[in-house]
């Protein structure tokens, strides 16, 4: 039986010194939320891992490791194939390890960016052709039996809206209802969790949204301390009269809103469907119905200035009784994207205001 080493960068290798401030914004967050849980070497599991090993097991002995130092990783010859999944963030650790590399194995990757020399795969599917093995969609958590986590559920991909800063595919692919409870049956037989994490990127675009009734119950069979959802929406879905009345009835106790800034004219440049009023509108009718609130910001965006980054800190200050958390992001450019060409010689952190709203923000 072939074997395959499944390798991870930890986010211990990968935190930045220039973002401390935010590094213990976030640590400080998932310690004082209740449920709130992630592993010391990811903030989320590695579900390219999960998907993978699910189409492999029986077919080839699989194993995971986690790369924590610049050291180099003894005993990584025995093995067929490595596979790692590549981001903007672990590209040079993946990098070195690939120069360092003299073994047998053949390096194998998939993920957001590239790395010339390396077999390159789109999707496990694609994996799976290319080492003759039939694909089927199934989740094996093995390497990750009991962590406690906030584990992702996948309803749909895509989203309607088109965000002029955002990659995602404008179209709508939901899962197969069976794929979707094969999730939730997995994830509560192996992990320990309070909150599940629904990752479609406009959470009640797809019609399928309601099956998520049923997706609690099946957590709840088997994970009696379940509490509920957590899931992303725009203001715009939730200023639709009925919806945000179906949110408790799905089992969803916490919604974070893609607000990224207070400001109407920033909104309108960015394609966002969405306005001050409907922000506001969104944060009261969520709290009156008794969910939990997060506000999703960027810093960054062309076009702000010193007074609309005051104007979303006030409104966050104003309505911060009524908020959960913040989560808070500095702006990722993509080159395919028109927003990419736009900002081209724009200083994120250079004359404009960003630095000092950057680090206002988390005072917050």
């Amino acid at each position: 039986m072939k074997k395959v080493l499944f390798l991870q960068v930890s986010s211990v290798l990968l935190h930045n010194a220039g973002h401390k401030i935010a590094g213990k914004y976030y640590e400080d967050l998932y310690r004082l939320k209740d449920g709130y849980e992630k592993n010391d070497h990811f903030w989320e599991l590695p579900l390219w891992v999960v998907e993978i090993d699910g189409f492999l097991d029986g077919i080839m002995e699989t194993s995971f490791r986690l790369i924590e130092n610049d050291k180099p990783l003894e005993d990584v010859d025995n093995y067929d194939y490595i596979l790692f999944s590549v981001t903007d963030a672990n590209r040079s650790q993946v990098k070195k390890f690939v120069d360092r590399y003299t073994g047998r194995a053949e390096i194998l990757y998939g993920g957001y960016t590239r790395i010339e020399g390396l077999k390159y795969f789109d999707s496990p599917k694609a994996l799976a052709e290319y080492l003759g093995i039939p694909y089927r969609y199934a989740l094996n958590y093995r390497h990750f039996k009991g962590t406690h986590t906030i584990p992702r559920i996948t309803l749909s991909t895509g989203c309607q809206s088109n965000c002029k800063f955002c990659v995602t595919q404008h179209w709508l692919e939901l899962t197969p209802s069976e794929n979707i409870l094969h999730q939730a049956e997995q994830m509560a037989r192996d992990l320990e969790f309070k909150y599940a994490y629904v990752a479609d990127s406009t959470f009640g675009q797809a019609p399928n949204h309601t099956i998520l009734r049923e997706v609690h119950e099946i957590i709840k069979r088997y994970n009696p301390k379940f509490e509920g959802f957590i899931i992303q929406t725009s203001a715009a879905q939730l200023n639709k009269p009925w919806f945000i009345e179906t949110l408790p009835r799905l089992g969803v106790k916490v919604v974070e809103i893609g607000m990224e800034s207070y400001n109407d004219r920033i909104l309108k440049s960015l394609n966002k469907p969405a306005s001050e009023k409907m922000i506001r509108k969104a944060v009261e009718n969520l709290w009156i119905n008794g969910l939990k609130v997060i506000l999703n910001v960027v810093t960054g965006l062309v076009g702000e200035t010193l007074e609309t980054y005051q104007n979303t800190l006030a409104f966050i200050e104003v309505y911060s009784d009524l908020l959960y958390a913040l989560n808070i992001y500095t702006l990722a450019v993509y080159d395919n994207k028109e927003y990419g060409t736009e900002i081209t010689g724009y200083s994120l952190y250079g004359q404009d205001p960003a630095q000092y709203y950057y680090n206002r923000i988390f005072e917050l």
